[in-house]
């Protein structure tokens, strides 16, 4: 069977449109994908300026200077910028570049391989509510029923890695996950 759906921003990299497949023990995941290091450097720059604003409230208190509050607003509006512009520059661009030759990066690995099946909240794994703590209950909300996450291989490295698809329906969520938990 074949799905489409709205890719989360997980260490998979996969985003925006998403196409899986499942045939008979075959998944295979396509879409935008970036690469391992841009992904990694742009999570650790929003964990970077999303929890340094703890020590700077506190030095801030400590010294009792109103200044390290505009700081922590300052940091806080870069961590935002950060997230917003890569999420929307990083896929949305390849995206748009794939237009004209739709051949997107490709992933295939066994249902067998396929753990943790879950349908809604719980797709923020691997350390990923850290790097965005503050949005996790809200896209809980939106995803109810109709986001199907798993981990399975990353296909770059032996490592299994958390996808996370936000499918149009709650039949096609539901049908996604019984098609992947057949093989465990």
């Amino acid at each position: 069977m074949n799905f489409q759906g709205f890719g989360y921003r997980t260490n998979s990299r996969f985003a925006d449109c998403v196409k899986i497949q499942v045939d008979g023990q075959k998944v295979t995941v396509s879409g935008p994908r970036v690469g391992p290091s841009i992904y990694r450097l742009w999570i650790i720059t929003q964990v970077i300026l999303l929890w340094s604003t703890i020590p700077v409230l506190h030095l801030g208190l400590k010294l009792w200077d109103w200044r390290y509050l505009v700081a922590i607003l300052g940091l806080l509006l870069l961590h935002y910028l950060v997230g917003f512009l890569g999420a929307g520059i990083l896929w949305s661009f390849t995206n748009a570049n794939e237009c004209t030759s739709p051949k997107f990066p490709t992933v295939s690995f066994d249902v067998n391989e396929v753990k943790r099946v879950k349908i809604g909240a719980g797709w923020a794994r691997d350390g990923l509510w850290f790097v965005i703590p503050q949005f996790i209950p809200l896209v809980n909300k939106w995803a109810e029923g109709f986001t199907v996450s798993f981990e399975a291989p990353e296909g770059d490295s032996p490592r299994d890695v958390t996808y996370a698809i936000h499918l149009p329906s709650t039949e096609e969520a539901k049908d996604l996950a019984k098609l992947l938990n057949a093989g465990g």
